[in-house]
């Protein structure tokens, strides 16, 4: 860590002289062998000797630094009972010999077992050189050279329930005391040495775990620190200058949101702390832990804190907050409708710190890749419709836009094709629509509306004439109609009736007549021997006062958009009334002779 510290010094002037001495929490600090206060980040496998001897304990089996439990400093180490233990290495440290020293820690049993090991070392036999400390059915005692040989305390320890423990070896007696109460002594004159020391674990023929946290364990080598009953220490962090273990790393919060910035720190106490944000000192804010509430925008910046003590000060690193702008939506989502086959696109516009991530949804799923702003939907089909809304999110949140519906307009995708029917059959159309339904129906014929003609299929039986013509369908939901190309019913033209051979006399009226079937329009043109007779275009033909030459075989070519048929002919005979051109001439005849009377007539023969 970047940590600068800082040394505070008295000036003590005698005489001419002058002495330089440091401030001293602990006058026994410089006799202090081994000081874990297990601080550090919860799950840690490491923790730092606050003494001036600075060892390194090495965690074994499932032992880490907890805050499930803590005396002092928010953390302590805990042990599960089964296999977990510290090692530190051998040190003159503790090599007691036959002099003073003092063992204390604070310790809480889960009730894992009756027969638990504190400290110790792995030992052939409790004939050992060094001093065992053991939790046996409940109560803590120490041997002194054999377990025959002990001090044990009165005090059962309840489990879940911290208790300071000390044992002060001075003068030659051992004095246990449990919560600052005096609980047993015993002249103990054993000369001890740990080798490899062990925490949470002892061995005599067999491994006897610790279940539960240790806190604040200090070995003080020469001094024996209690001869009688004494108040209970603080936090036991040595007698130093401050030395940050744990600092809030750089973080980021959204508006409106709260952050804790909090910093854990050893050396001798009392310790101080001042916050300070862009190198100006925040007022009040003398805590280890600065809780910033409601934070606005002009709350980001960079953040340190100074941890001093009557010796020296450190400052921390920089923690860094970011004040993220949480995402805001500014424009909706707009639906609408859409043709079969077409484009729609749909739009959101959002605020907020960058980057902004979108996510379109529809129906509920996520659509995969439409993570833009803008979301385009291309050559439309039935299935695209229905409700979207995107889900728009930064670094300080989301927000999940309103839904909106996407509707198609009907599009016709099938219809039946124009074609001829004959007389009397049954005739079916049929259309076949896309959009959002539910899709209405409406057929014409002619462009006028057939009553009851609202499926997707019209049957016509029993096809006449009269059935033929234009058909058309409108095809409609809410959100509109469409409608269909024509479907043309047509009938070639065929005769069913047309005029006999006609006779009639010079001078009458010629009514010639055809009677056809067929799609209308229907055409008609007469001729008479094999002559159009101009105008002569209607299923009628009249001539009036006809004469002679009307005579002849007359025609007649029917026609409509399917086709022609004819000619159809028709003979036509003028009768000429009889008449007479020369009158005979009379004369005389001698009697018994014979006289010719001749006469001229005209008309038709005979």
């Amino acid at each position: 860590m970047n940590l600068r510290k800082h040394f505070f010094v008295m000036s003590l002037v005698v005489g001419s002289a002058v002495f330089i001495t440091e401030a001293t929490a602990d006058p026994h600090f410089g006799q202090v062998g081994l000081l874990l206060p297990f601080d550090g980040k919860h799950g840690n496998t490491s923790t730092t000797d606050v003494s001036n001897s600075g060892h390194s304990p090495v965690f074994k089996g499932n032992s880490k630094i907890s805050a499930g439990r803590s005396k002092y400093g928010g953390t302590s180490c805990y042990f599960d009972g089964k296999g977990d233990y510290l090692t530190v290495a051998d040190s003159e440290d503790w090599n007691f010999g036959t002099g003073d020293f003092t063992i204390e820690f604070w310790v809480l049993r889960t009730g894992v077992s009756n027969f638990e090991g504190i400290l110790g070392e792995n030992a052939e036999s409790w004939n050992s050189g060094v001093p065992m400390i053991v939790i046996y059915n409940t109560k803590i005692l120490i041997t002194e050279g054999e377990f025959a040989n002990k001090t044990q305390a009165s005090t059962s320890f309840i489990a879940n329930t911290w208790y300071h423990v000390a044992f002060s070896r001075g003068g030659g007696v051992m004095r246990l005391f449990v919560n600052g109460k005096l609980e047993g002594f015993a002249a103990d004159a054993h000369s001890y040495d740990f080798n490899e020391l062990r925490i949470g674990r002892y061995n005599v023929g067999a491994d006897y775990d610790f279940g539960g946290y240790l806190d604040d364990l200090r070995i003080t080598k020469g001094v024996a620190r209690y001869s009688s009953n004494f108040g209970l220490p603080e936090a036991m962090k040595g007698d130093a200058v401050p030395t940050i273990t744990l600092l809030t790393q750089s973080t980021t919060v959204a508006e409106g949101g709260s952050v804790d910035l909090s910093v854990t720190a050893v050396g001798a106490l009392p310790l101080a702390y001042q916050w300070s944000k862009g190198g100006v000192e925040i007022s009040g804010a003398t805590q280890s832990t600065l809780t910033l509430t409601d934070v606005a925008l002009s709350d980001a910046g960079d953040y340190r804190v100074a941890v001093s003590n009557s010796i020296g000060q450190e400052d921390s690193e920089t923690i860094t907050v970011t004040v993220l702008q949480p995402v805001g939506i500014d424009v909706q989502p707009e639906g609408g409708s859409a043709n079969f086959g077409g484009v729609f696109t749909l739009k959101v516009v959002a605020s907020g710190s960058e980057p902004i991530s979108y996510q379109w949804h529809h129906k509920g799923a996520t659509i995969d890749g439409a993570t833009k702003s803008t979301l385009s939907l291309t050559n439309l089909r039935a299935a695209d419709m229905g409700s979207y809304h995107v889900v728009v999110s930064n670094a300080g949140g989301e927000e999940t836009s309103n839904s909106v519906s996407l509707s198609m307009l009907p599009a016709i995708t099938k219809l039946t094709e124009s074609m001829n029917p004959v007389k009397g059959e049954n005739v079916e159309l049929s259309v076949t629509a896309a959009g959002t339904g539910p899709l209405a129906y409406q057929w014409y014929h002619s462009g006028t509306l057939i009553e009851g003609a609202t499926s997707t299929t019209l049957f016509l039986t029993d096809f006449q004439t009269g059935d033929s013509g234009d058909y058309h369908v409108v095809v409609s939901n809410p959100a509109g109609s469409i409608t269909s190309d024509m479907v043309t019913l047509s009938v070639p033209p065929t005769i069913t009736s047309l005029t006999d051979e006609v006779s009639l006399i010079e001078g009458d009226t010629l009514k010639l007549s055809v009677t056809a079937f067929g799609t209308p329009p229907i055409t008609y043109q007469w001729s008479k021997d094999g002559e159009v007779i101009p105008g002569a275009t209607t299923r009628e033909f009249t001539l009036v006062k006809t004469e002679a030459s009307d005579a002849g075989n007359y025609a007649v070519e029917v026609n409509n958009a399917l086709g022609q048929i004819g000619p159809f002919e028709v003979t036509v005979t003028v009768l000429q009334p009889a008449k007479i051109v020369t009158q005979p001439v009379g004369g005389t005849v001698i009697e018994g002779d014979s006289i010719t009377f001749e006469v001229v007539a005209s008309g038709t023969e005979p």
